[in-house]
C-alpha cells in the first residue's frame, strides 16, 4: 500500500477515494459470498442451478458492455489526464445517448429468442430469461455512469455504487426465501442492478446535462474490440463451463458444478481486487505523460498474494473449509477443488498483466487470450462425460494461457510494439 500512498500523496481526496474502492469491493465480495452461502445452503440443487445460470448470463452481458464501459473509462481518463474537464462532460453525453439505442436493441433481440434459449437450457428457464431482457438497457446506462465515474477517478463513488448493488441483492434475497419464492430467486439480481443504476444516474445527472459541444467524437475502435476479446478470455473461464455443464450434464450435476463455479469466482474475485484500477490509472498516466510501471508491479504482486492465499484456502485445504461453509451437498466436488482453483489462481494472475499491456494499447495478450478461450469451449465441447473431465481443461487452459502471457512478457519486444500506437 506504500506506492499507492506514493502515487497519490499530491491528491488526498483521490487517495481516499481509491482506499473506499478496495475497502466497499472486499465488502461487497463478502455481501455476495453471504448471498451465495446463504443460497447455496437453502435453496435445492436444481433452484441453484438456475441461478448460477442467471447469473452466468449476466457475466455475458459484460462481453459487449464491460467493454464500452473500458472504453469509456480508457478515453475519459485520458482526457481527465490532459485537464480538459468539459470535454469529459461532453464526451460522456455524446456517447450516452448513442448506446441507449444499443440497450433498447439487444433487450428487443434477447425477447425474440427466448423460445430458443429456454430450449437450449431446458426445461423451467423462460421465467428467468423472460426477467432477464431488461437488463440489457439497464447495463448500457450503468456502463456509461461507470466508464465516467471511472474515467475521472471518482472511486469513491463507484464504491458506494457497488455496495447498493451487494447490499439490495442479499435483502432481497432474504425477502424472497423468507415468503417462499425460491423460484423466483433471481429477481434479487434484476432488483439490486436497477437500483445500482439508479445510483449511478444520480451521480452522473448534471454531466448528462451539462451542454458543452463535444470536439472529439472518436470512439477507439481498437480498444475496444480487445477488451471485447479481453472479456470473452475472461468470461469463458467465469462462465462458459458453468453454461456447457449445464447444457450437457443433469440438473443434479449443473449444481454441484455451480458451487464449485462459485468456489472459483471467489479465488477470482479476490486475487482481481485492485485489477479495476489498472485502467483508468495507466489511462490518466499516459495523458498527464507519467510512468505507471509502478503501480503495475504493485497490483501484480497483490494479485499472487490473494490468489495463492486462495488456493492454500480453498484448493489444498478445501476439503476441510468447503463443507464446513456449504454443508454436506458440497461432498461431491472436495476432490476437484485443488485443481479448479488452481486454474483459477493462475488465470486471475495472468489478468493483471493482459489489462496492464491493452492500458498501454499492445494487445497481443489480448488475442492471445482468445484463442485460449476457444480451445476451453472447445475442449468442454468434446470432454464432458464427468465433471472431472470439465475442470481438467480448465486447469489445462488456465497453463496455456500462463505460458502464452508469460513468453509475450518475455520477450519479442519488436512483436509488442507493432500493436502500440503511435
Amino acid at each position: 500500500m506504500h506506492a499507492l500512498f506514493s502515487l497519490f500523496k499530491e491528491k488526498k481526496a483521490l487517495f481516499a477515494s481509491g482506499i473506499a474502492l478496495i475497502s466497499a469491493t472486499m465488502a461487497g465480495n463478502i455481501l455476495n459470498f453471504i448471498f451465495s452461502v446463504y443460497l447455496g445452503r437453502t435453496l435445492p440443487l436444481e433452484s441453484f442451478g438456475q441461478l448460477a445460470l442467471f447469473t452466468s448470463l449476466l457475466y455475458f452481458t459484460s462481453i459487449p458492455l464491460g467493454s464500452y464501459s473500458a472504453t469509456l473509462v480508457h478515453k475519459i481518463a485520458y482526457l481527465h489526464g490532459k485537464g480538459e474537464k468539459e470535454q469529459v462532460y461532453a464526451y460522456l453525453r455524446y456517447m450516452f445517448n448513442k448506446s441507449l439505442l444499443f440497450g433498447a436493441g439487444m433487450s428487443i433481440l434477447w425477447f425474440v429468442l427466448i423460445p430458443f434459449l429456454d430450449k437450449f437450457f431446458h426445461a423451467d428457464s423462460f421465467l428467468s430469461l423472460l426477467f432477464f431482457t431488461p437488463l440489457w438497457f439497464l447495463s448500457v446506462m450503468g456502463s456509461n455512469f461507470s466508464g465516467f465515474l471511472g474515467g475521472t477517478l471518482s472511486f469513491g463513488k463507484k464504491a458506494l455504487i457497488l455496495l447498493t448493488e451487494s447490499v439490495t441483492r442479499l435483502l432481497v434475497a432474504f425477502l424472497l426465501v423468507g415468503v417462499g419464492l425460491v423460484d423466483f430467486i433471481y429477481f434479487s439480481i434484476v432488483v439490486s442492478i436497477m437500483t445500482s443504476v439508479g445510483v449511478g444516474w444520480l451521480f452522473a445527472k448534471k454531466v448528462t446535462d451539462n451542454r458543452t459541444q463535444v470536439t472529439d467524437k472518436s470512439f477507439n475502435s481498437k480498444f475496444f474490440l480487445t477488451s471485447v476479446a479481453s472479456n470473452i478470455s475472461l468470461i469463458a473461464f467465469l462462465t462458459f463451463d458453468v453454461v456447457l455443464v449445464k447444457h450437457f450434464l443433469d440438473a443434479a450435476s449443473a449444481g454441484q458444478y455451480g458451487l464449485l463455479s462459485l468456489i472459483g469466482k471467489m479465488t477470482y474475485f479476490l486475487g482481481s481486487l485492485l485489477i479495476p484500477f489498472i485502467i483508468p490509472l495507466v489511462s490518466h498516466s499516459e495523458g498527464a505523460k507519467k510512468d505507471s510501471k509502478k503501480i503495475f508491479l504493485l497490483l501484480l504482486g497483490i494479485s499472487i498474494i490473494f490468489s495463492g492465499c486462495s488456493y492454500i484456502g480453498l484448493g489444498l485445504f478445501g476439503g476441510f473449509f468447503v463443507p464446513l461453509i456449504f454443508g454436506a451437498k458440497a461432498a461431491p466436488i472436495v476432490p476437484l477443488l485443488g485443481t479448479y482453483v488452481l486454474a483459477m489462481a493462475i488465470f486471475t494472475t495472468m489478468q493483471v498483466v493482459v489489462n496492464y499491456f491493452q492500458a498501454k494499447q499492445r494487445y497481443s495478450f489480448v488475442l492471445v487470450g482468445v484463442l485460449i478461450a476457444a480451445f476451453q469451449v472447445i475442449g468442454i465441447w468434446m470432454f464432458h462425460e464427468t465433471l472431472a473431465e470439465v475442470v481438467n481443461i480448465m486447469l489445462l487452459t488456465s497453463i496455456l494461457n500462463f505460458v502464452s502471457v508469460a513468453l509475450l512478457y518475455a520477450g519479442n519486444k519488436k512483436f509488442l510494439k507493432r500493436f502500440k500506437k503511435n
